[in-house]
């Protein structure tokens, strides 16, 4: 009898724990799908940038530079007794680029006509301007260069995507870049702007 009572008595609280425990569990089992679809629709910083700047039409070197003059805010000497071309040395080109579906541009500016003080006027602006450097350093990881260091004497690189000159992004992925390198042998600038990858080190954090 004693056993009987027993068990009359403990079966409604066993019962009583069974269903909370069984609630519990399903509380515990939505907050953690609803939490894992949450994150997964959540941008994260391990994502590849994708370059959302549209590669624009150009038909002439003129067309080319006056963009690349009002991207980059630098002034393309043409005030000169020079040429920024002519039909012999005319190197503008563009070409489809369609691994990255975009349009990928080439010049260059000679001064073969400037004189001896006014070459030395234009480098000398060109080396006051702090946006040029003597050496990639670190950018080569995103130009252009297969992986080796351009011989002219000065180097710009600007990150369209990022607004910034000579600085690597922050994540890894598609940007596009305008560089600007002058020779101070060949008197000329070398122009491009085109769209590469940039494969960022991730080094394992202990």
């Amino acid at each position: 009898m004693e056993n009987k009572n027993t068990k009359r008595i403990f079966s409604p609280i066993v019962i009583t724990i069974v269903c909370i425990l069984i609630i519990a569990l399903g509380v515990a089992t939505f907050i953690l799908i609803y939490t894992y679809v949450a994150d997964s629709n959540k941008p994260t910083t391990d994502e590849n940038h994708v370059s959302t700047i549209v590669s624009r039409v150009y038909t002439t070197s003129d067309d080319f530079l006056a963009h690349i003059e009002d991207i980059v805010g630098i002034d393309i000497p043409d005030g000169y007794t020079t040429y920024r071309s002519s039909t012999a040395l005319d190197t503008f080109s563009f070409e489809i680029n369609k691994y990255h579906n975009t349009i990928d541009y080439f010049t260059c500016v000679f001064f073969h006509n400037a004189t001896d003080e006014e070459l030395s006027e234009i480098e000398e602006i060109i080396a006051q301007d702090k946006r040029f450097k003597s050496s990639l350093g670190d950018m080569k990881k995103i130009v252009d260069v297969n992986g080796g260091e351009v011989l002219d004497e000065y180097k710009l690189v600007y990150i369209m995507d990022t607004s910034e000159f000579n600085t690597l992004p922050d994540k890894a992925g598609e940007y596009r870049i305008i560089t600007i390198f002058y020779d101070t042998d060949l008197h000329c600038f070398s122009i491009e702007e085109y769209n590469n990858n940039y494969y960022k080190t991730v080094y394992p954090t202990e």
